[in-house]
C-alpha cells in the first residue's frame, strides 16, 4: 500500500514540476504556432510514456499470473 501512495506522490510532483515548466518557461521558446506543432505536443509525449510502460511489461515465461 504505501509502495502505491509514494508512486501516486512521485507522479503528482512530476506533474506539478512539468506543468510549472510549461508555464512559466514556455515563452522562452519560439515554437509557431502551427497545426502540426500542436499535433506533435499532443501526441508524442503519451506516446514516449506508452513505450516507456510498455518496457516494463513481464515478459511471458509460462507460469500463470498471479494477482497481487
Amino acid at each position: 500500500m504505501n509502495d502505491r501512495i509514494s508512486f501516486i506522490i512521485k507522479i503528482l510532483l512530476a506533474s506539478t514540476f512539468i506543468s510549472a515548466g510549461i508555464k512559466y518557461g514556455g515563452s522562452y521558446l519560439a515554437i509557431a504556432p502551427t497545426d502540426l506543432n500542436a499535433f506533435l505536443l499532443v501526441t508524442v509525449p503519451p506516446a514516449i510514456f506508452g513505450l516507456l510502460l510498455l518496457g516494463r511489461l513481464p515478459t511471458e515465461t509460462g507460469q500463470a499470473h498471479r494477482e497481487p
